[in-house]
């Protein structure tokens, strides 16, 4: 099959290190794999094509050319996120159309993330997957309702409306949407293999090979409940004088100042054991991830997190939140520790739980968390993926 993939995010651009680029770029190495023919369209600065080990790139300019001289306009800078995702939906989509009308395009797969299936091609069959909701992402960074807002949720949830077939990593995500537009939403795990590469240990060589340390790695923002870590940091660093804190990630700002500075504060007189690393390429993060003594993950919603993911295919014990997805993969006090969302104290005690294990418990659990990611393998996953793609083919075709 010859199967595009419209995103706002690939690994071959500047924002290369969010969740939905990697999991695009698993899923066309697994397709490629099973001899599928994987397109990616995504957005960019400037129109291009290139490849990616095997897979067509295509790059789009996704910037309207109006864009700068009406955010000159106040009333209409406000929509300027909202006039962004049309102009890019329709650019990815007529991209799309003219190489369906070269190549025949089998079905495509959009990113829920911008809205990309808006101006979904009609003569294509469509899947969409929730990488994010927009009503969620709002409310976990208690964003005012705008009228700006409440057109984003509009314009999300009408893009997802628009495929044929909507698919999510998580149940919590999938149930959300199903009870908001009233459409069945498939529940499918993200594929994930630990890269055969090359690894790059000399950044925790150099930083942390001496250490002792408790890691947050990803986005560092509220949604992630760095917030709530950050409330009980100075004492868990007074209770343990040897333990330091690692965060990894893009800053997402904290009331008008940045996260980490914010992560600082709130350690006081321990600040210099609160190390931020900026974002590693995958290479460089795996060895800081394997010297982690814990991974700590407390967002307050999320959707399958590559992040403990990753952490958990490495053997770490991740401690994640009850009721933002982590218990889809996470089996309390068996291969990881759950805690209560927005809930510093319950946050508190279970980091502490974790770090009072001895080391043949610690093994044990590491080993149950490796042997959950192991069902997420690609050969597994990508197939049920492709199993999915012939199901909406034979609805679409044989209606």
């Amino acid at each position: 099959m010859n199967i595009a993939f419209i995103t706002p995010e690939y690994i071959t651009e500047p924002n290369f290190h969010g969740g939905l680029a990697n999991y695009l770029s698993r899923v066309a190495q697994g397709l490629l794999a099973l001899h599928h023919h994987p397109i990616v369209i995504v957005a960019a600065e400037r129109d291009g094509y290139i490849e990616d080990r095997g897979i067509p790139v295509y790059r789009v300019q996704a910037t309207a050319p109006w864009e700068n001289f009406l955010s000159r306009i106040p009333v209409v800078r406000q929509m300027n996120t909202a006039l962004r995702w049309v102009w890019q939906s329709w650019k990815l989509n007529e991209k799309l159309l003219q190489l369906h009308s070269k190549e025949h395009i089998d079905i495509v797969q959009y990113a829920s993330y911008t809205a990309t299936a808006l101006f979904r091609a009609k003569t294509v069959p469509s899947v969409i997957r929730l990488s994010s909701v927009q009503e969620i992402l709002d409310k976990g960074y208690n964003r005012k309702r705008s009228l700006a807002r409440r057109l984003l949720h509009y314009l999300d949830t009408r893009s997802v409306k628009n495929a044929d077939r909507i698919l999510a990593p998580s149940s919590l995500i999938a149930r959300h949407v199903e009870r908001g537009i009233g459409k069945h939403v498939t529940v499918l795990e993200s594929p994930y293999l630990i890269p055969d590469g090359p690894l790059d240990v000399q950044p925790f060589r150099d930083l942390l090979s001496d250490k002792h340390y408790i890691l947050t790695f990803g986005s560092l923002g509220v949604l992630k409940g760095i917030d709530t870590l950050a409330e009980i940091i100075h004492d868990l660093l007074s209770t343990y004088p040897h333990l330091h804190f690692v965060f990894l990630g893009k800053d997402m700002g904290f009331q008008g100042q940045s996260m980490m500075q914010h992560v600082w504060e709130m350690a006081g007189s321990h600040r210099a054991r609160v190390l931020y690393l900026g974002i590693m390429p995958i290479p460089q993060l795996y060895p800081i991830i394997q010297g982690a003594d814990l991974v700590v993950l407390p967002s307050k919603v999320d959707n399958l997190p590559n992040t403990c993911i990753e952490a958990m295919a490495l053997g770490k014990i991740v401690i994640g939140t009850l009721g933002a997805s982590f218990e889809q993969l996470i089996e309390n006090n068996v291969n990881g520790f759950l805690c209560s969302i927005d809930d510093s104290e319950s946050l508190r005690k279970t980091i502490e739980k974790a770090l009072a294990l001895d080391e043949h418990t610690l093994q044990l659990m590491g080993q149950n968390a490796a042997q959950r990611i192991e069902h997420l393998r690609p050969e597994r996953v990508v197939r049920d993926l492709v199993d999915l793609y012939r199901e909406v083919l034979d609805q679409k075709w044989n209606l």
